[in-house]
């Protein structure tokens, strides 16, 4: 009789969205906490895979098995230094790729450790060749959380600490429109205090 697969996470105590829930009612973690995390992953790869799932606020499926390293490029462009990344983007209607720019002035302790696994890649090298239950398995082993977890938090970043308006947060996450925003701000009413200041 043949044995039916078991996902690696069907296994665990969680399933991935039921992950999810669990880690909504936690603290949320902030910007120096992502730094702390990243900085203790210490396989390059993984440590490379959450950093970019963070940076990109990119689907799992976005970033595995399609990004390459061509895709990411360094440009100066209104008096900074930007590393552009052109990626996929899985659920919009007409949109298929979107460009994402990260400011080294601001994130270039999260782009100084992602380099290191650069690096190692050649030009035409896709930088994460496997599936989305693999980049579970990595990402969950390494941090706890899953990878949706990860888009979450950078998006509620980008809001809290860059002021990131509506449209540009429909463009950075490659939605069609605003009405998913809602469901992926992770925000605390101390967070509102702090905008009295």
């Amino acid at each position: 009789m043949e044995q039916k697969y078991t996902p690696p996470w069907e296994k665990t105590k969680f399933k991935p969205w039921g992950l999810q829930t669990s880690l909504k009612g936690e603290r949320i973690p902030t910007e120096q906490d992502i730094k702390v995390i990243s900085a203790n992953i210490k396989d390059l790869r993984t440590q490379a895979l959450f950093i970019m799932l963070y940076l990109t606020a990119g689907r799992v499926t976005e970033v595995c098995n399609e990004l390459k390293k061509q895709d990411i490029d360094l440009k100066f462009q209104k008096g900074r230094y930007v590393m552009l990344i052109k990626m996929p983007n899985r659920k919009h209607r007409k949109r298929h790729w979107k460009d994402i720019p990260i400011p080294l002035d601001r994130e270039g302790v999260l782009i100084k450790m992602l380099n290191q696994y650069l690096k190692t890649k050649h030009t035409q090298d896709i930088l994460f060749p496997f599936g989305k239950i693999r980049a579970y398995q990595l990402i969950r082993g390494a941090t706890g959380w899953n990878n949706h977890w990860i888009r979450h938090l950078r998006l509620t970043h980008l809001v809290l600490n860059y002021d990131f308006n509506e449209q540009l947060l429909v463009r950075f996450a490659g939605w069609t429109n605003s009405l998913p925003a809602k469901e992926y701000m992770e925000l605390r009413w101390t967070d509102i205090l702090d905008k009295y200041d």
